[in-house]
């Protein structure tokens, strides 16, 4: 990390979830492990989060990032709440806002690079297909942590997903109620 005292003073600790009167479960959010953390959540923000911004408005996409991101912390530290581990990052934020971008647009077709070595492709296919694939490697990345494998919070993205679900089936049940 390129700044690990602001790290271990504003990160989330399962082990003291209220030390400094609970604010580290904003201030976790905006750090992060190292730049290509922050560079791969800025990505996937930028890639989902404009509709979402676009259908939701502003302060709705912003209450989404903060409920996913407060729940993501909230499963982490349930699942050990004794945990030294600290959490950090904007992935339980993003990782609802995918999810709410695959369930609104599910038909919405994406393109991403396969690279192997110097074979290089670039494949297209539907958002849904998309999030199953990754909610599958968020299994795996759950599976890994409860196991004590990996740096990866797996449960905060789960946390995340969750909240983006539940905001989905929410929108949905009141689009079927407006006349």
């Amino acid at each position: 990390s390129v700044f690990p005292d602001a790290i271990d003073s504003f990160g989330f600790l399962p082990s003291d979830p209220w030390r400094a009167g609970g604010t580290t479960l904003i201030t976790s959010f905006f750090l992060h492990a190292n730049q290509f953390h922050l560079l791969g959540n800025a990505l996937f923000f930028l890639a989902f989060g404009p509709n979402l911004e676009e259908r939701l408005g502003r302060w709705r996409l912003a209450g989404l990032l903060l409920l996913s991101s407060l729940f993501g912390c909230l499963l982490h530290w349930l699942w050990d709440p004794r945990s030294e581990v600290v959490n950090v990052g904007a992935s339980g934020g993003v990782s609802g806002v995918v999810a709410l971008y695959a369930l609104l647009f599910p038909r919405a077709m994406l393109v991403t690079m396969l690279r192997f070595g110097l074979y290089i492709r670039w494949i297209r296919f539907r958002a849904a297909w998309g999030f199953a694939v990754w909610i599958l490697w968020q299994a795996v990345l759950v599976w890994r942590q409860v196991h004590g494998e990996g740096h990866v919070s797996g449960l905060a993205h789960a946390g995340g997903i969750a909240v983006g679900v539940l905001w989905g089936w929410h929108l949905r049940r009141q689009e079927r109620a407006e006349p």
